[in-house]
């Protein structure tokens, strides 16, 4: 049965409108894609761990073997973040507060990857997050492939078209291979509805439209990667200035119109923006601190976009691909840093067909959309290499361009491809007459020289050697083979390419046999593509509890672990949250830079832009500061670490306790979480600070260092008739207790890092909450028993959250008033 009976049968369902058919194809395909992890146990992650400790030890040489595409951010960053959020809401609380990794972090405030009030990400609070990476995958494709055909449909293209090019959007490589990266997906599957937006808007003047532009900028910053967001509003800006600029040329429009209407939109941003003050404003205030905001203009360029790397858009596999078990690290040193070293941000690849049709767009009629989104690809693919002059240059002279790395303006380039593919097929699928059925045929006819020419060379190669002709070439015999089935295949892709042009081009394949094809090869291209790069992993060959972990667990005390010399990716951070353990390490977006500052004190450059690595010399293991940050165990692999036994035997504050798939040795001189001191000593500058915190005399146990002078007298926390103690009585999320008998005046200080939002309360009267020691928290104590709230309560989260809800209710207040004015269908298709 052809595609275009299915479609009729289902048309002539009673209450069905003609569009639905096509969305549920985008439905179907969806699913089959994510099969796999929808109808099996399998889970859609990048790495399965096994080649790290303590899992490495019970690993089998089959699974040590097995292709993984190594990207580690699912396991190590966002089932972790995921997780614990997950407990939290589940507690009936917030995630306002991380306190499992980097001496705790204000969640939403430096993670705005986990779009923690994207209403999307509701799946990972109601299942497993780690079955929900897939089912929330499927549905974003499917709702991407929607956005773009809704988009196409506003554009006045046909029902077929538009659904070539959502299959070509939809699942285009900007998303594939961005599968194991899925903020970027989040965000990145708005851009069409924000365009279609607009275009409704154009054309009907309905408010209901606005309304719509600013909730769907709304959910696209929501998702969790803000620069995708920049630079989807920033094609959106560069579009809405093309139109206003066309329609003052054509005269069309009045000035007071055009400007209404612009007005309308900048209106309906600004709204969408502040529907999202709730994650922002947060972000924002934590952005202050970020090491990220240190990173010069260079730092923020990646390897491997030369030229050269643009023949991943052809090929997406000619420099290797990190599932096949050759990948050629020989690749990097024979093109040198123009070579891709990550092989998903600087790939391009979105289908052969895609891109040829794309490139035919611009064979024929010069309309509006045709240039306009040219323009987009060569702006996009400007930003991407970094030429010189670049637009990225120019942008990065605004803050709001600093969030991130250019490499994210694919997102504009797989946006455009697939609109020019579409608005490529749509001059194929109608009547193709007059001038332009030579000019497909002949570029039909091209394609076909150039993919016969390529399998010949093949076929010549199997009895001819091509070592020296490839070496003359400056490429090696090594990388050819390798590249031989990568040949292979785009040469067939092209001669099927062809031969579809040819045909239609001759009228010999009715439009819609021509669309059917046109789809299914589209499909196989990258679905063949799509599920290599991404193979599903078993849940039971990762993240399961060992004896080592266990054995942490089983320690009632609340502590941190840091991993030692000989330790890296030992219990990889953030993984540990996965077990409910807190680390000294850690990976967050926005790395607050005084906690990098101080573990930059234990080790120098111990911390990076976005982590804190584990420790590289023997000699950091005897630094009062990691006994202040409450590190009691610190981890290394179960073999390779003699120098730590070397420092066992001539400090006997380290000593092994766990000695199995990977050895803990605990440091019996770390501080409790929480402890009293009954001397300070107030030091205002940074410099001097941190000079104390490293000098001989600091004694992080009897004297702490504040940043402000305190309310008490220094002469009454000299008597001293008894010790003071301290315990905590409950550890949340959002909220400490601890009991604490003062001997004498002095301070209860807590290891966990200072932040703006957190409020003391000393027997239920609030008090001040001191930065302690350049990164934690103290509050002063009068002599006697007491009980010590410490609370995360943010204001700029209130402030976020009153923003947003008042927003929220003026759009929906518009939403009625324009339903109750207006009766006719929302969507003009």
């Amino acid at each position: 049965m052809g595609l275009r009976k299915v479609i009729n049968r289902v048309e002539s369902l009673p209450g069905v409108t003609k569009d639905l058919p096509f969305i549920l194809i985008l439905l179907l395909l969806s699913v089959v894609f994510f099969a796999r992890v929808l109808f099996t146990d399998d889970v859609l992650v990048g790495d399965n761990l096994a080649r790290y400790h303590p899992w490495r030890t019970y690993a089998s040489e089959e699974l040590l073997q097995k292709p993984t595409n190594g990207a580690g951010d699912p396991l190590g960053s966002y089932y972790p973040e995921k997780l614990v959020a997950a407990r939290i809401v589940r507690g009936r609380d917030l995630p306002l507060w991380n306190p499992y990794y980097l001496g705790g972090v204000p969640f939403m405030a430096t993670e705005p990857a986990g779009g923690f009030f994207y209403p999307l990400n509701v799946i990972y609070y109601v299942i497993d997050p780690l079955e929900a990476f897939g089912l929330s995958a499927c549905l974003h494709l499917f709702l991407a492939g929607v956005f773009m055909y809704v988009y196409l449909r506003s554009i006045e293209l046909s029902r077929y078209d538009s659904l070539f090019g959502a299959v070509c959007f939809g699942f285009g490589g900007y998303f594939l291979m961005n599968l194991m990266w899925l903020p970027r997906v989040y965000a990145g599957i708005w851009a069409p509805l924000v365009f279609a937006c607009f275009e409704w808007y154009w054309r009907r003047k309905r408010r209901v439209y606005v309304v719509v532009l600013g909730f769907a900028v709304a959910l696209c910053l929501l998702a969790g990667h803000p620069i995708v967001f920049v630079f989807i509003m920033f094609g959106f800006g560069l579009h809405v200035a093309f139109r206003v600029i066309l329609a003052s040329r054509e005269r069309r429009h009045g000035p007071v119109q055009i400007a209404k209407s612009a007005i309308a939109v900048v209106a309906a941003v600004v709204a969408g923006v502040l529907l999202s003050a709730v994650q922002l404003i947060p972000t924002f205030e934590a952005g202050r601190f970020a090491e990220r905001a240190r990173m010069p203009y260079e730092g923020r360029l990646d390897t491997g976009r030369s030229v050269v790397s643009l023949a991943t858009a052809i090929i997406p596999d000619v420099f290797g691909n990190p599932v096949d078990a050759a990948t050629p690290s020989w690749a990097y040193e024979e093109f040198g840093e123009g070579v891709p070293t990550n092989y998903a941000s600087p790939n391009l690849y979105g289908g052969v067909l895609t891109l040829t049709l794309g490139v035919l767009a611009l064979t024929g009629e010069r309309k509006k959309h045709i240039l306009f989104f040219a323009g987009l690809t060569l702006i996009s693919i400007s930003i991407f290499l970094d030429v010189p002059s670049s637009v990225f240059r120019f942008l990065y002279l605004f803050p709001v361009f600093r969030v991130g790395r250019q490499v994210e303006a694919k997102v504009l380039y797989g946006f455009a491809i697939a609109v020019l593919a579409a608005l490529g097929f749509a001059s194929l699928s109608q009547n193709i007459g007059g001038r332009r059925g030579p000019v497909v045929q002949k570029a039909g006819l091209a394609l076909i020289v150039l993919g016969a020419a390529i399998m010949a060379a093949i076929g010549i190669d199997m009895v001819v050697d091509y070592s020296t002709v490839i070496g003359g070439f400056g490429f090696s015999l090594e990388w050819y083979r390798y590249n031989v089935p990568n040949f292979l295949r785009f040469a067939l892709l092209l001669l099927a390419c062809s031969g579809l042009l040819v045909l239609r081009a001759r009228s010999k394949v009715s439009s819609h046999l021509f669309a059917t094809l046109a789809i299914a090869l589209v499909v196989v291209d990258m679905f063949y593509f799509g599920w290599k790069f991404n193979p599903p992993q078993d849940p039971q060959d990762f993240l399961f509890e060992t004896d080592g972990i266990r054995f942490l667990q089983a320690d009632e005390d609340i502590f941190r672990i840091i991993r030692g010399p000989g330790g890296r990716n030992t219990l990889p951070p953030n993984t540990p949250a996965v077990f409910g353990i807190s680390d000294a390490q850690g990976y967050t977006s926005l790395l607050l830079d005084y906690y990098a500052d101080f573990m930059d004190l234990i080790e120098d450059d111990i911390s990076g832009t976005v982590a804190v690595h584990s420790l590289r010399e023997v000699s950091s293991l005897d630094s009062k500061l990691l006994d202040l940050l409450n590190v009691k165990y610190i981890l290394t692999r179960p073999m390779g670490t003699a120098e730590l036994s070397g420092f066992d035997l001539v400090d006997g504050s380290i000593q092994l306790v766990y000695n199995g798939e990977m050895k803990i040795y605990q440091n019996k001189d770390a501080l409790p979480r929480a402890f009293a001191v009954a001397d300070f000593k107030v030091i205002r500058t940074k410099e001097e600070i941190l000079a104390e915190l490293t000098s001989e005399d600091f004694d992080p146990a009897s004297r702490v260092i504040l940043e402000e002078e305190p309310e008490m007298d220094r002469a009454s926390m000299a008597l001293s008739p008894r010790a003071s103690r301290a315990e905590i009585l409950q550890y949340g999320p959002n909220k400490v207790t601890i009991e604490a008998d003062m001997g004498s005046d002095g301070f209860l200080v807590l290891s966990d890092l200072y932040y703006q939002g957190w409020k003391a309360f000393v027997d239920a009267e609030e008090s001040r909450v001191y930065k302690a020691d350049y990164a934690f928290r103290a509050v002063q104590l009068t002599p006697g028993r007491h009980i010590i709230e410490f609370v995360f309560d943010p204001l700029t989260f209130k402030i976020g959250l009153c923003i947003s809800t008042l927003t929220l209710l003026a759009l929906v207040v518009l939403l009625i008033w324009d339903a109750f004015k207006t009766r006719s269908a929302f969507l003009p298709m």
